[in-house]
């Protein structure tokens, strides 16, 4: 209500924007409840995208919906435009803040303490800050632009990082198009406002899947890791209780290659480890 009715709205068509927001937060609040999404979502490819569609998306159409028919019934403006442009906007307002706020709560620490994270953090946020002025107020097809910075960071860094950068993004965008800097290639007056903002949402999706691809590749090298040491701890102690067994004990494969031997073996034919591993039994 504050937001429309500082941006020039009348206080009652800001209002009517109070119920349809409502009804975004608490659908939004609800499927994130009922799906257990909050504390996963950025692990796999799969869950980011569920996580787009059901909590960022779906409950933006329920609330284009909701207030689209609530405009159009007060005669404020008609059905359609106020629709695609209320489910764009609400959509990029979700995939830049939702994210964010629940990396936020899960992790508590927003940025973490270590120096060359903070170093890595500042250098991304120049970046995108300088791109995205630059790239809207200079370039053709500014969005072409705008997710390169994100897409190096979403291979690079984690989720908190990628989700800091895409909720700044969405602020500079925000402030240049307020200021007038963005030249809109569709006006109002054709219903195809949305088509300025629909890049934005475009952008920011590929980005999140992205990034939730990386955390599922790093997890999957993290466990393979530590099935690596895992077994490597079980072969040395395996190693350590055959060496101590008071027998030669050597073992062959069926192409009569050695694969194993003990160390009172070694020591009785004089032999070293990599003398023995591999040779013929002949």
């Amino acid at each position: 209500f504050l937001a429309n009715w500082v941006a020039g709205s009348s206080w009652w068509l800001s209002a009517t924007f109070v119920i349809p927001n409502v009804v975004e937060m608490v659908l939004a609040t609800w499927l994130a409840r009922h799906f257990q999404v909050v504390h996963d979502f950025d692990q796999s490819p799969q869950k980011m995208l569920r996580f787009i569609l059901l909590i960022c998306l779906f409950p933006s159409t329920a609330g284009a919906l909701a207030g689209a028919s609530l405009i159009s019934f007060l005669e404020f403006s008609p059905f359609l435009p106020i629709l695609l442009m209320w489910f764009v906007s609400s959509s990029v307002g979700m995939l830049s803040l939702l994210p964010l706020l629940l990396v936020f709560r899960r992790d508590r620490n927003l940025i973490g303490l270590r120096t060359t994270t903070r170093r890595r953090l500042l250098l991304y946020v120049a970046i995108v800050c300088l791109s995205t002025y630059f790239a809207l107020r200079y370039l053709p097809f500014p969005f072409i632009y705008l997710v390169i910075p994100l897409i190096l960071a979403a291979v690079e860094t984690d989720t908190k990082t990628v989700a800091f950068l895409i909720f700044l993004e969405s602020l500079v965008i925000g402030v240049i198009i307020h200021m007038g800097f963005l030249k809109q290639a569709m006006s109002s007056e054709n219903g195809l406002i949305f088509l300025n903002y629909l890049p934005i949402l475009v952008t920011f999706v590929p980005v999140l899947v992205l990034s939730a691809s990386m955390n599922f590749f790093r997890s999957q090298d993290r466990q393979k890791r530590e099935i690596e040491l895992a077994l490597q701890r079980k072969h040395n102690d395996i190693q350590m209780i055959i060496d101590n067994m008071p027998a030669l004990i050597g073992f062959w494969d069926l192409d009569l290659k050695n694969r194993f031997a003990n160390r009172m073996y070694l020591d009785y034919f004089g032999w070293k480890s990599e003398d023995i591993l591999g040779r013929h039994a002949r």
